[in-house]
């Protein structure tokens, strides 16, 4: 994606020259490192990473600088010896050393600094050590709800008593770790994933509620997918199937209706995003692919060069998708937000807000818009704080925080069309004095506002498909 930010390959190409050899010397520690308790090589290797880190922090290049960071916490990780996989985590770490170089020739031959293009890699970086995943940020559920029966492809559930359906979930447990484990080993690999499909196909049917179906397709769709080599056995990817054992265990424990109260929407959104990078041709992928129209804005591939090919052009139909997909997000915050004119709701709603806010700041990050998402980020905490404090909002916090997400649905609304981020300019003092209305208009007409681009970027889509 070209973009305004031309001018870091410039500024990159001053230090470049120092740059390069210091990541040469942090993978040369890093390759000299080979017993986990002798960690002389791999202090040195922490340090010398955490110097380039610090050198990117400065150069402004948010990509690289994620990298550096990720880098820095998995290798603390391992010298604390707070990793449970320590061959998994020196070859996420290998991985990021080799991806954090590449990163930076993507930035020197010109190209915009997109953190979403070398997303698989720090999520395996943050998997190394158990950290949560940062692909959530990039999946959108729709907000019709989950996927049908339709299509999923069956209706078909079994009723059983709480105390059955724990014994039959222990049993379905026991055959997804011994699959999960003989998989880890690589020992019969493609059958051992094929039993983790059949036991989520079981779960299937044992489910009731539409959001907890989904889950079990959408992890059999994974496992077609792995078993069929559409898409690499990474280390997110097997943290995120660690992680549904677990929720197999909690699944008969707690019963469906408080298992599917408590699943966390980021688990979902996670397993969707590998999902959306899986190779098209397996049938139960495909069709997740189609019920959550993972196509239209998740590119196919997680190699740098692939993403890259996908997040270049500005104007195409995945950025647009991926606009339209945040501006459906900012609509529902001004919902929320005007929710809370009820001040009744106030508490209620502010952590909500606060929650949905920190979440785009996240989103806003990884598509390359940092200086939206700093601000956004900021806005997210101030809201967290006032819910903390008990604070009642006034209608002149409403309107501030109204023309907040306004602002931002102007900036990515630019930036799909022609990606230029123009944060600095919509959201400069000047330029806020310059918005049309009053600023006690901005809660009446955001929806609106909202709404008329949601409609230009459907159109613009359509005619660029005919």
């Amino acid at each position: 994606m070209i973009s305004d930010k031309s001018s870091l390959a410039s500024r990159l190409g001053w230090i470049i020259g120092e740059l390069e050899p210091a990541i040469e010397q942090a993978r040369e520690l890093f390759a000299q490192y080979t017993q986990p308790n002798d960690g002389g090589e791999l202090s040195s290797c922490r340090e010398a990473c955490r110097q380039i880190w610090g050198v990117l922090d400065v150069l402004g290049a948010d990509g690289a600088n994620m990298l550096a960071k990720e880098l820095v916490a998995l290798l603390d990780a391992l010298i604390q010896h707070k990793v449970s996989n320590v061959n998994a985590a020196q070859e996420a770490a290998a991985e990021g050393l080799l991806q954090l170089s590449e990163y930076l020739k993507h930035l020197q031959d010109g190209y915009a600094d997109l953190p979403v293009v070398v997303l698989p890699t720090l999520n395996n970086l943050r998997a190394a050590r158990d950290a949560a995943l940062l692909s959530e940020h990039l999946v959108f559920l729709p907000e019709a709800g989950h996927a049908t029966d339709a299509q999923i492809g069956t209706d078909e559930f079994i009723s059983l008593t709480a105390d059955r359906l724990q014994q039959v979930t222990t049993k379905l447990r026991f055959y997804f770790q011994k699959a999960l484990l003989g998989w880890f080993k690589g020992e019969h690999a493609l059958r051992m994933l094929q039993a983790t499909g059949k036991v989520s196909n079981n779960l299937l049917v044992l489910s009731q509620a539409q959001r907890l179906r989904a889950l079990w397709w959408i992890t059999g769709a994974l496992s077609e997918s792995l078993e069929q080599g559409r898409l690499e056995h990474s280390v997110a990817i097997k943290m995120l199937m660690g992680r549904i054992e677990r929720e197999i265990r909690r699944f008969g424990e707690v019963g469906e209706a408080s298992f599917d109260r408590s699943l966390p929407d980021e688990l979902l959104k996670n397993l969707l995003y590998y999902i959306g990078l899986a190779e098209s041709g397996s049938e139960q992928t495909d069709k997740v692919k189609a019920a959550y129209h993972l196509d239209l804005y998740l590119p196919q591939g997680e190699t740098l060069e692939q993403l890259r090919q996908h997040y270049a052009t500005p104007g195409r139909d995945l950025w647009h998708a991926v606009a339209h997909s945040v501006i459906e997000e900012l609509k529902g915050l001004q919902t929320t937000l005007e929710g809370m004119q009820d001040e009744a709701r106030q508490p209620e709603l502010l952590r909500k807000l606060a929650d949905k806010t920190s979440h785009l700041a996240g989103t806003l990050g990884m598509i390359g818009l940092g200086q939206a998402a700093e601000l956004t980020r900021l806005l997210g905490d101030a809201l967290m704080g006032k819910k903390e404090r008990q604070e009642e909002q006034t209608l002149d916090d409403l309107l501030h925080i109204s023309s907040h997400y306004v602002r931002l649905e102007k900036v990515l609304e630019e930036y799909a069309r022609t990606g230029f981020d123009t944060t600095e300019t919509v959201f400069s003092s000047g330029h806020e004095g310059q918005d049309p209305g009053s600023a006690r208009s901005l809660m009446r007409t955001a929806q609106t506002e909202l709404n008329k681009a949601q409609t230009r970027i459907i159109e613009f889509s359509l005619r660029s498909t005919h």
